[in-house]
C-alpha cells in the first residue's frame, strides 16, 4: 500500500477497491480537474453560484460531453467525500457551510481540487437567515431545536418572537460568532494558488462581472463564448427578484439585496451586531483577514 493509498484508507475510510479505484485518479489528476469545493455560509448564494460553476463546467470542463446533475435543494450539503468522489463527474461541486477542518483541509490538499470561497457582509447575512427561518415557522412539526447549519435555533421561540426579537436572537447566540469564525478561517487556511474568494456584493450586483474570472480561475485559458452565458444567466435570473408567493417571508424586503440590513435593523440590533463584531475584531486571531475584504464590518 503506498503512501496515497493509507491516507484514503486513514481519512476516508475506504473499502480496498474504493481505495484503489480513487488512489488511481489521483495520480491522473483527475479530480483536480473536475471538483470544485464552495466554501460558504448559509444564505450566500451558493446555490446560484454552485449552478454557474455546473455550466462552466459542462461547457468549458474535460468532460463536457457528461450531463451534469445540479445538486437538489434537498440534498444534504457537504455529503462524505467518499460519496462525492463515486459521482464525478456528473457532479463537480463539493459545497460545504463548515469551517475548515482537518478532514476538509486534507481532503483539498490531496485531491489537489480548486476551491471557491464565499463571503457575504454578516449583517445582511443575519438578515437573510432570519428570513429563511421566518418562512418557516408556518410549519407546524418544526419545533425544538433545529441545526441552522452554524448553531442551534430554538424554533418555539423563535416563532413566537417579534422581528427585532428575532434578529436578536441570531446576534446574541453563538450564529453570529459562528459566520464571522467561519468565513475568517477559511480566508486563513485557504490555498491561494487554488482558491478564489468572491464576495457576495461583487456577484449579485452583477453577476456577468464575474464570469470571466470564474472560468479563468477553473479553466486557464478558455474564453468566455457567447453560447454558455445564457444557461449562466438562467443560472442568475430572478435571483435579486422577490420571489411571487413568498412575501411573508420577507416581512421588509428580499434579503438577497445587498446592504438589507439597514431595512431591518433596529438601533437595539445594530448596537448588538457592532457588540458583537468588535469583540471579533478585538479577539479572533484571523479576524483582520475578514477585515480586508469588509471595511465596513462595524456597521
Amino acid at each position: 500500500m503506498n503512501k496515497r493509498q493509507e491516507i484514503l484508507q486513514s481519512l476516508f475510510g475506504m473499502s480496498e477497491n474504493e481505495r484503489d479505484g480513487v488512489a488511481d485518479k489521483m495520480d491522473r489528476d483527475y479530480y483536480e480537474e473536475r471538483l470544485v469545493l464552495i466554501a460558504c455560509p448559509p444564505k450566500s448564494a451558493s446555490r446560484v453560484f454552485e449552478g454557474v460553476v455546473d455550466v462552466l463546467a459542462k461547457h468549458y470542463g474535460p468532460d463536457r460531453a457528461i450531463n451534469l446533475k445540479i445538486t437538489p435543494s434537498a440534498e444534504i450539503v457537504s455529503p462524505p467525500i467518499e460519496q462525492l468522489l463515486a459521482r464525478v463527474p456528473h457532479e463537480v461541486c463539493w459545497r460545504t457551510h463548515s469551517p475548515p477542518s482537518h478532514e476538509i483541509l486534507h481532503a483539498v490538499e490531496q485531491l489537489r481540487i480548486k476551491a471557491f470561497v464565499l463571503l457575504r457582509h454578516p449583517a445582511d447575512l443575519i438578515v437573510a437567515n432570519y428570513c429563511h427561518h421566518h418562512g418557516n415557522r408556518v410549519n407546524p412539526t418544526r419545533s425544538g431545536y433545529i441545526d441552522t447549519a452554524l448553531s442551534l435555533l430554538d424554533v418555539d421561540r423563535f416563532n413566537s418572537s417579534n422581528l427585532e426579537d428575532g434578529i436578536e436572537m441570531l446576534l446574541n447566540s453563538l450564529f453570529l460568532r459562528q459566520l464571522l469564525d467561519l468565513m475568517a478561517k477559511w480566508l486563513h487556511f485557504r490555498d491561494s494558488d487554488l482558491s478564489m474568494v468572491a464576495r457576495y456584493e461583487d456577484y449579485a450586483s452583477g453577476f456577468v462581472a464575474v464570469f470571466d474570472d470564474m472560468l479563468s480561475f477553473l479553466y486557464p485559458g478558455a474564453v468566455m463564448e457567447e453560447r454558455s452565458t445564457e444557461p449562466i444567466r438562467g443560472a442568475f435570473d430572478g435571483f435579486l427578484k422577490q420571489r411571487k408567493g413568498y412575501e411573508a417571508r420577507y416581512p421588509k424586503g428580499y434579503s438577497g439585496k445587498a446592504g438589507i440590513w439597514q431595512d431591518y435593523f433596529t438601533e437595539r440590533n445594530a448596537l448588538s451586531y457592532n457588540r458583537v463584531v468588535s469583540g471579533f475584531i478585538e479577539y479572533h486571531p484571523y479576524a483582520s483577514e475578514l477585515c480586508d475584504y469588509y471595511e465596513d464590518l462595524i456597521i
